[in-house]
């Protein structure tokens, strides 16, 4: 690389996420017109792929609704060319009448492959584990080994990039195993997104952390692409410190964050993509268009 020549970054905006709304939180776009609309205004921003979770648009709670998604994403398809992400993780949602936590099944799970338009990305935690919103309650995201080992050979045969989300050192591992019984094509596009959090049930979000998991993540796949995008208070040094220690990928957005460097509370997605992108800038990084996105993963332009 030359001396004029700066690294391209990724910016990820995570809109909605699959918590319900704090009371006097964040205006969070949890309708199809909403989500596209803030979709679109990010990508004016300067992200080039936005992760979309799909809400009921009566209860506004967490649905796995494959006609909602592909409202969504139609929507956001008729206004520009962002790269889309839909969720994978999809650990449960609140019944509406009981108030308790539901669990969806690894067949409704699967149904998300067949949204269509075709997403260009599709996540998947790589084990289980308890994560703890911001109500305060445990949501277990279920990933069996056989679960990993069924739907990621899916969704290549769909053509979508699989991100593999790293929530602790043994999701690393089991993407390792996976990789050595051919689950994985080792050699071929890795994407791996360390995710952090605070006291959330997954790995601290802590420089510390960042810097174990990610050389760790380098051993294992030398020709990975990496992304962090922490739950934390600490979101944006956290995103200073991955640039630095060189991801391709950052993820900001109200799934992870409601708030600005200065301690303020976002008005929207828009204003944290522009956030992340004066970092990225500062520290002598680009942004990447869709098309070199394309090109980080390892997709057809």
């Amino acid at each position: 690389m030359s001396t004029t020549e700066r690294k391209k970054i990724l910016v990820q905006a995570a809109l909605t996420g699959e918590q319900p709304l704090r009371e006097g939180g964040p205006n969070v776009p949890v309708t199809p017109e909403a989500i596209a609309e803030e979709a679109f205004n990010c990508y004016k921003a300067g992200a080039s792929m936005v992760h979309i979770h799909a809400r009921d648009p009566e209860t506004k709670l967490l649905t796995h609704d494959v006609t909602v998604f592909n409202d969504i994403i139609k929507r956001i398809k008729e206004k520009c060319d962002v790269l889309i992400q839909i969720t994978g993780a999809i650990g449960g949602k609140v019944d509406p009448v009981t108030g308790k936590k539901v669990h969806f099944t690894e067949e409704q799970r699967m149904g998300l492959l067949d949204v269509t338009p075709t997403p260009d990305s599709f996540p998947l935690p790589m084990g289980t584990m308890d994560l703890t919103g911001p109500d305060g309650r445990s949501n277990t995201i279920f990933n069996s080994y056989e679960f990993l080992k069924t739907i990621i050979p899916l969704i290549r045969k769909k053509g979508m990039v699989l991100e593999m989300e790293i929530y602790d050192t043994s999701f690393l591992d089991n993407a390792v195993r996976l990789a050595e019984e051919g689950v994985l094509d080792k050699h071929g596009p890795i994407w791996l997104h360390y995710c952090m959090g605070d006291h959330n049930s997954v790995q601290p979000a802590t420089p510390r952390q960042m810097v174990y998991i990610a050389d760790e993540g380098k051993r294992a796949f030398p020709q990975a692409v990496w992304e962090v995008g922490p739950r934390s208070k600490h979101h944006y040094n956290l995103v200073a410190l991955g640039v630095a220690l060189g991801c391709d990928i950052v993820r900001t957005g109200f799934e992870d964050n409601y708030h600005l460097p200065n301690g303020q509370m976002a008005k929207s997605n828009v204003e944290m993509v522009e956030a992340v992108i004066r970092i990225i800038r500062d520290l002598g990084k680009d942004i990447a268009t869709v098309k070199e996105a394309k090109k980080i993963l390892g997709m057809s332009v």
